[in-house]
Formats: C-alpha cells, structure tokens, sequence
C-alpha cells in the first residue's frame, strides 16, 4: 500500500488530473502511516 501511495503523491505533483487531492495533503500522510504500520505489526505479533 505504501509505494502506491508514494506514487499517487508523485502523481499529484506532476498534476495529473485523475488525482482529486492536493498534492501536499498525500505527501503529508505518507510518513504519517509508518506509526499506523508499527501499530498493525505489533497487533499481529499479539504485543
């Protein structure tokens, strides 16, 4: 799921028009899912 969202960003940011969000707000998120990610790993080893 991650690279694809890296893509969509790099996407926005060539202004592309399928793209509907700014480009700033998807670039924004993108670290913002790692802690979401160490949560989901630590929830599956039962931590």
């Amino acid at each position: 799921m991650f690279p694809a969202n890296v893509q969509m960003a790099v996407d926005a940011s060539a202004g592309r028009p399928q793209v509907k969000a700014p480009a700033w707000v998807l670039w924004l998120r993108l670290p913002l899912q790692l802690p979401m990610i160490a949560t989901a790993v630590r929830v599956a080893r039962g931590a």
